[in-house]
């Protein structure tokens, strides 16, 4: 589906791959601790929310016609982050998401011409601001 962004079962992700013009991160669940880039631990509670997001990011609406222009699907995968969901060696999302100003957080599922905005309920801010590439981060 070109709106399929959540996956419903984040635990059994084993490794997740977020990458931006500047950053890449590499998370890997290695016995049941989520390593940064091969390096050292992630914060817990950051892989914590992150799993949620996974679980339960939803599409609001089809991105609307009137800001084609400005935030087309280049800009999206030029500007935005990418996340890619691994089980294994089985890739199970592979999407984008950019920070707009008009419309807060913009979902391209890799590969689709559709893009939409994204949310998650229950967060007090930007879904956005909880996806970074910046290993710094986690």
């Amino acid at each position: 589906s070109d709106k399929d962004f959540a996956y419903s079962a984040p635990e059994k992700i084993s490794k997740i791959i977020i990458t931006n013009s500047n950053f890449l991160t590499t998370l890997e669940n290695v016995n049941s601790e989520w390593i940064i880039n091969g390096d050292h631990a992630a914060n817990a509670d950051m892989i914590d929310n992150l799993q949620v997001i996974i679980e339960k990011i939803k599409d609001e609406y089809p991105m609307p016609k009137m800001y084609a222009a400005t935030v087309n699907n280049s800009v999206i995968m030029d500007e935005g982050v990418h996340i890619q969901l691994y089980e294994g060696k089985s890739l199970k999302r592979d999407y984008y998401i950019y920070s707009s100003d008009s419309l807060d957080c913009i979902g391209l599922i890799n590969g689709k011409q559709q893009a939409y905005k994204v949310y998650m309920e229950g967060i007090p801010v930007s879904l956005c601001d909880y996806l970074s590439a910046d290993p710094a981060f986690w």
